[in-house]
C-alpha cells in the first residue's frame, strides 16, 4: 500500500530537500568512499566501481532540488534511484553492501556538522580581527564600566571589547573540543550491530577525514549527544551576542549619546522624523535570543526518546541544528558589520565617565595609601563629599568636589583635615588618574590593553593554523575519494 499523499507532501518531501541543500555533496563523497573500500576489501569490482563512481559524478551534476521526490521517501533513496537510471539498477545495487540508512545518514550528518562548525570558526576569527582592529583604534577611548545598571568605574572601549574577544576565544575552545567529538565515523555499524560483510571502517572514515571510528556499533547510529553539544556551545555564544548587543544598543540611544551608528546600520520613522534606530544591534539582539529556545527544543526532542534510532534524534534534531546555527551566524554578521559602521563619540563618552563620579574609588584609594587612612574611612569620605553636594544643592556635580569640601568633610570624620587645592582634587577624579593607577595587570590601561591585544592576536594566530590544517586533512581525504581507485 502506498504512503498517503499527505505524508509524501508534507513529510516526506520537505525533510529530503532540506537533507539535499544542507549534504548532497557530503552524501556523494560517502558513497564513493565506501565503493572504494568495497573494492580494496574484494567486494567490488574495480570495473564496477569506476562504472558507479562515473555514475555518481553524473548524479551530482544533474540532480536538482525540484528533482527530489517524497515518493522515494529522503535523500538516500532519491539519489539511488538517480544512479539507477543512469548506471542500471544490476550495477548500482552492488554499492548497497554491509550498510544502512542509519550509518550513512550519520555520517553524512556528522560530515554536515563538522563542515559547519568550520565555517562557524572561519566566521568567529574574522569577527575576532575586526575586534582587535577597532580595539587598537581605540586603546585610549574612555568609556564608563557600569555594576548593575549603574555608572561605576572608568574603562575604555579598547578593554570592552577584548572581553568580547575572550568570550569568542572561549566559544572557539567549546567549539573545536565538539569537532573532536563530531569528527568521529560511524561507517561500518549498518543499523545498530554492524555487519558480517568483512568491511574495512578504518579505511572509510580516512577516506571521509574522520579522525577515528566510533567503537560501539549502536552508539555510532543513535546518540545525539555530540549535536547537543554543538548546540549548546552556539547558545552559550548567542547569550553572549546577545549582551553585546544590549550594551551597544543602549550606548547608542539618545539617552547615551556614546556610540555614533552610521546610515548603513541605523534606520529613521516613517513618522518621527529626528529618530535613529540602531536597527542593526536590536535585530542582533533578537537573532541571538533564538538559539536558546532551539536548545530547549534540541534538548527536548532528545530525552524523550530511546537510545536506540529514532526519528527525533535524527530528521527533527537536525532541523532545529539548521535554524540555530543560521540565526547565531546571522548575529555574528551583525556584529562584524555593526563593529564597522558604529564609532564612539570620544568627548562625549569621557564627559559622561567623569561627570558620573567614576573616578570616586580611584581617589579614595588614592586617599588611603597617601594619608595610611584606611580604605573604609576613604570610602566614607568620598561618600559624605557626594551625599553633601546632593543635600545642599539638589544634586552632585563633579566641579563641586572642591579642597574647601574635602577639607570640611575630613575634618569632622578624622583628626586633621586633609589639605588639597581644587585642581588636586579634581585631577584624582580625571578617569585617565584612575586608569593609570590601577597595579594589577588586564586593566583598561593603556600599557595593559596593548598586552591583551598582543596576546588575543597569538590566539587569532592559533586559530586559523587549527582550521588550515583541520580543512587542509578532509581536502586530501576528499581528493583521495575523487581520484577514485
Amino acid at each position: 500500500m502506498a504512503l498517503d499523499p499527505y505524508i509524501v507532501q508534507n513529510i516526506w518531501e520537505p525533510c529530503a530537500k532540506e537533507f539535499y541543500r544542507r549534504q548532497f555533496h557530503e552524501m556523494i563523497l560517502m558513497e564513493k568512499a565506501h565503493g572504494i573500500m568495497l573494492a580494496r576489501q574484494g567486494l567490488l569490482e574495480a570495473e564496477d566501481y569506476r562504472l558507479l563512481a562515473d555514475g555518481l559524478d553524473q548524479v551530482e551534476k544533474t540532480l536538482r532540488e525540484e528533482d527530489i521526490h517524497g515518493e522515494y521517501n529522503d535523500l538516500y533513496f532519491n539519489l539511488t534511484r538517480k544512479l539507477y537510471d543512469i548506471v542500471g539498477e544490476e550495477k548500482g545495487c552492488l554499492l548497497h553492501v554491509g550498510r544502512s540508512r542509519n550509518d550513512m545518514e550519520c555520517a553524512c550528518n556528522r560530515m554536515q556538522i563538522r563542515r559547519e562548525l568550520l565555517d562557524l570558526l572561519e566566521q568567529l576569527g574574522e569577527v575576532m580581527e575586526t575586534l582587535l582592529e577597532v580595539a587598537e583604534q581605540n586603546v585610549d577611548t574612555v568609556i564608563a564600566f557600569f555594576t548593575f545598571g549603574q555608572p561605576a568605574q572608568p574603562g575604555t572601549y579598547a578593554h570592552y571589547l577584548m572581553l568580547a574577544f575572550d568570550l569568542f576565544a572561549r566559544d572557539c575552545t567549546r567549539l573545536r573540543a565538539a569537532y573532536q567529538n563530531t569528527n568521529r565515523s560511524p561507517m561500518g555499524a549498518a543499523a545498530g550491530i554492524g555487519t558480517s560483510f568483512p568491511l574495512d571502517p578504518k579505511l572509510i572514515s580516512e577516506l571521509l577525514g574522520f579522525d577515528a571510528v566510533i567503537e560501539n556499533s549502536l552508539d555510532a547510529v543513535s546518540s545525539p549527544d555530540y549535536l547537543l553539544e554543538v548546540e549548546a556551545d552556539t547558545a552559550i555564544m548567542a547569550s553572549n551576542l546577545s549582551k553585546i548587543a544590549q550594551d551597544l544598543f543602549h550606548w547608542a540611544s539618545q539617552e547615551y549619546h556614546i556610540l555614533d551608528c552610521d546610515g548603513a546600520i541605523a534606520t529613521t520613522s516613517s513618522i518621527m522624523p529626528q529618530k535613529k534606530n540602531p536597527t542593526c544591534f536590536e535585530r542582533m539582539r533578537a537573532q541571538s535570543g533564538r538559539a536558546a529556545g532551539l536548545l530547549a527544543e534540541a534538548m527536548a526532542l532528545s530525552r524523550n526518546t530511546t537510545l536506540f534510532p529514532s526519528m527525533e534524534a535524527t530528521i527533527d534534531m537536525f532541523y532545529v541544528f539548521g535554524f540555530a546555527m543560521e540565526e547565531t551566524r546571522k548575529a555574528l554578521g551583525l556584529l562584524q558589520v555593526g563593529l564597522r559602521h558604529s564609532q564612539i563619540r570620544r568627548d562625549v563618552a569621557r564627559t559622561f565617565a567623569r561627570d558620573s563620579f567614576t573616578g570616586a574609588t580611584a581617589m579614595a584609594e588614592y586617599l588611603s595609601q597617601t594619608y595610611q587612612i584606611p580604605f573604609a574611612e576613604t570610602h566614607r569620605i568620598l561618600h559624605g563629599m557626594i551625599d553633601r553636594l546632593t543635600a545642599e544643592k539638589g544634586g552632585a556635580r563633579i566641579r563641586d568636589l572642591t579642597g574647601a569640601l574635602l577639607a570640611e568633610v575630613t575634618g569632622e570624620l578624622l583628626d586633621k583635615p586633609i589639605v588639597m587645592t581644587d585642581v588636586e582634587v579634581q585631577h584624582l577624579l580625571e578617569p585617565e588618574f584612575c586608569l593609570e593607577q590601577k597595579l594589577t595587570g588586564g586593566t583598561p590601561k593603556y600599557r595593559d590593553t596593548i598586552q591583551l591585544i598582543e596576546k588575543n592576536r597569538a590566539v587569532l594566530h592559533d586559530l586559523r593554523a587549527w582550521l588550515k590544517e583541520t580543512e587542509g586533512r578532509i581536502q586530501s581525504a576528499y581528493a583521495q575519494v575523487r581520484q577514485g581507485l
